[in-house]
């Protein structure tokens, strides 16, 4: 069980796909946050079958593994943000993993934190392909920032108020 204590610590959580973009946090969280390059053993990185947007799923082999930020310091109101962001439960399902940052001494160091893993199987995922952060930034990520993340932050302001 979570002590009181602990629900209130800052969390970390490693993002890959569009919320690697600062654009989409920035708008998403309302801040800039504070991230670093960060590696998931044991995962793959897809692009969702018709959206531009991907997912993580396990994978086993040696070099497995998917790039993306550790973003540090969130509070309680910003998890749950990135919860309904991802319609935890649904679609993704925030879980505890392992992820490797580059240490001050140029060694790779595993720090707990938590992830979204896509929760809807294989079959909604395009299994042949990887998913393309560069090309999600050149074609696709003003349009998303436009129908998807604003549109979202709305939401959440509309359902956090408070009274």
């Amino acid at each position: 069980m979570i002590s009181r204590a602990q629900s209130l610590a800052p969390m970390t959580c490693f993002v890959y796909g569009t919320l690697m973009s600062p654009h989409v946090v920035r708008v998403l969280i309302g801040r800039e946050l504070e991230g670093q390059k960060a590696w998931l053993r044991n995962f793959s990185c897809h692009p969702v079958s018709k959206r531009v947007y991907p997912g993580i799923i396990p994978s086993e082999g040696k070099e497995v593994k998917v790039k993306g930020l550790l973003l540090m310091g969130l509070d309680q109101r910003e998890i749950k943000i990135l919860d309904y962001f991802e319609d935890e439960g649904v679609d993704y399902s925030r879980q505890q993993v392992s992820v490797e940052v580059m240490g001050s001494d140029i060694k790779l160091t595993r720090i707990p934190s938590q992830a979204y893993v896509w929760n809807c199987g294989g079959d909604k995922l395009d299994l042949g392909n990887r998913w393309d952060y560069e090309k999600f930034l050149t074609q696709h990520l003003d349009g998303y920032l436009e129908r998807v993340v604003k549109p979202c932050r709305t939401e959440v302001d509309e359902l956090f108020k408070k009274p």
